[in-house]
């Protein structure tokens, strides 16, 4: 992925949330596919790994 790409997803209690790009057009289509059906956050992670099997999908938590 080139730096200025970039795709953040936004998740709470397993709930998929939103999801933002940068330049990553083609990815952020399946992911607004499974905010329409209501998916869970580990739903939105198995698709972020489908599409990058050595993407870092670590977990941030804030308090």
């Amino acid at each position: 992925m080139d730096q200025a790409e970039y795709l953040v997803l936004f998740g709470r209690d397993d709930q998929f949330h939103a999801v933002f790009s940068c330049g990553r057009m083609r990815s952020l289509r399946g992911f607004r596919t499974l905010l329409a059906r209501g998916a869970t956050w580990n739903d939105a992670l198995a698709l972020a790994r489908q599409n990058n099997p050595t993407l870092d999908t670590r977990v941030l938590a804030s308090q």
